[in-house]
């Protein structure tokens, strides 16, 4: 878990679109309340501009999608 200082709070700061994907996939990993991932999926996120950055992290997010543990198909339902 982790715990910002309230000095380190930034309100409307919006995390980075691949930055909020990749936590979806882990509370959907993790069997989260679907209330839970669904509020995930309500904050609003934005486009990282940093294109070498957003490349990278879209590429981890299509290596969790395509990986399949002892050939098993994945399974994000």
């Amino acid at each position: 878990m982790y715990l910002a200082e309230p000095s380190h709070i930034e309100k409307n700061l919006k995390p980075y679109h691949w930055y909020q994907e990749l936590v979806l996939l882990g509370a959907t990993y993790l069997n989260f309340p679907e209330t839970y991932v669904r509020s995930i999926e309500a904050i609003e996120s934005m486009d990282d501009q940093d294109e070498a950055r957003r490349t990278r992290h879209d590429q981890l997010i299509e290596e969790i999608l395509n990986f399949s543990p002892c050939g098993s198909e994945p399974s994000y339902d």
